[in-house]
């Protein structure tokens, strides 16, 4: 159904002139693709081809202390969206009460592509806040030591790696680069409706793989 101010446009010319409007311009775009022809794949690979699996091993971001980041691991999965958790073999650290992110019973719900999620040994790698078991520790510098050098780290199974977290590409045509002191308008993570913005710093530009 037309705006009224079209329709009444129409029916001033005549009846005529509305069947031939339609007979002219909507008719043939009955046959008119709206939707790429990959939509449908692409529909299928995003919803039904998730990149993590149960049990994986992710260094996650403390929802409580942004400063550092805990080993984790994927509890559930559906589609894109992963249900992960710190468990008390991976983190021995002070828990606190209101911890949504600990223990068996704990659910905290991302997006796959989110930006909480982290591979194992980024912390080392990045010289950011880690907290977790000695053991843990250890096997994420053996992997950060690798990474810097250039060699194949020692990831263990389960171990998500760079390549399956999501990394921004840099647009050739427009090249530009993060530095140290930049300041820039950032969406407030806090705010319930996703409507204000605050001004932001860049305090340190880390490394990706």
């Amino acid at each position: 159904m037309p705006p009224k101010f079209i329709a009444d446009r129409w029916t001033a010319e005549g009846e005529e002139a509305v069947a031939k409007h339609i007979q002219a311009t909507m008719i043939p775009l009955q046959h008119v693709r709206t939707l790429r022809r990959q939509f449908e794949q692409d529909r299928k690979r995003i919803i039904c081809e998730p990149v993590f699996k149960v049990n994986d091993r992710v260094e996650l971001l403390d929802y409580n202390n942004s400063t550092r980041v805990r080993p984790a691991r994927v509890k559930k999965v559906v589609g894109r969206r992963i249900c992960v958790h710190v468990r008390d073999d991976d983190f021995d650290g002070e828990v606190e009460d209101d911890d949504r992110q600990f223990g068996d019973d704990a659910e905290f719900w991302v997006d796959q592509s989110s930006f909480y999620l982290f591979h194992v040994g980024w912390a080392c790698y990045n010289n950011y806040g880690l907290g977790s078991t000695k053991e843990y520790r250890r096997h994420a510098q053996q992997i950060a030591d690798a990474l810097t050098k250039g060699e194949d780290p020692p990831y263990a199974s389960g171990d998500v790696t760079p390549q399956k977290i999501r990394s921004w590409t840099a647009n050739k045509d427009t090249p530009f680069e993060w530095k140290k002191g930049m300041r820039f308008e950032l969406m407030d993570p806090l705010a319930q409706m996703f409507n204000e913005l605050r001004v932001a710093s860049v305090l340190e530009v880390l490394k990706v793989q």
